[in-house]
């Protein structure tokens, strides 16, 4: 940590596994995607990147969605929060043996009545046919806080 903050990013792996983690590749285009899904304000968009069988999980909330239709309505109860949320991507990163692409955002929150935020968010994103089939979101609890989504 520095300055109370969480200064880098370790992706734990199994240790019995042998590989070499510069060989993975960030799947930059699904980031940019997820990003613009998200910045949308559209449900439907943002369901359209999920596979049918897709499971969103969002702990801090206690939001499990499965499948694209009820990842909708995540969306939807999410953009209630901030009608005016943009994604921006930092920064990304690989998992070489699950395969798993992930990315370090900042999303720049909004809603006519409340003041401007950026709060910081990591997901982690696995992929197959369809589209994304697991997504897991981590959010920095202190900007949560400041931003007036938790008390």
């Amino acid at each position: 940590m520095r300055l109370n903050r969480i200064a880098t990013w370790e992706l734990l792996i199994d240790p019995a596994a042998t590989h070499d983690p510069r060989g993975a590749t960030v799947d930059r285009a699904l980031l940019d995607a997820y990003a613009a899904a998200w910045s949308s304000g559209d449900p439907k968009g943002i369901g359209a990147l999920y596979a049918e069988s897709a499971t969103r999980e969002d702990s801090l909330f206690g939001d499990v969605a499965v499948g694209p239709t009820a990842i909708e309505g995540a969306a939807r109860r999410f953009l209630a929060r901030s009608t005016l949320a943009r994604w921006e991507l930092v920064g990304g990163f690989a998992e070489p043996v699950r395969g798993d692409t992930a990315g370090l955002f900042v999303v720049h929150a909004s809603a006519p009545d409340t003041a401007a935020c950026d709060l910081p968010v990591g997901v982690v994103l696995t992929t197959g046919e369809g589209g994304i089939t697991r997504e897991r979101i981590y959010y920095d609890a202190a900007s949560l806080a400041s931003c007036g989504w938790v008390r």
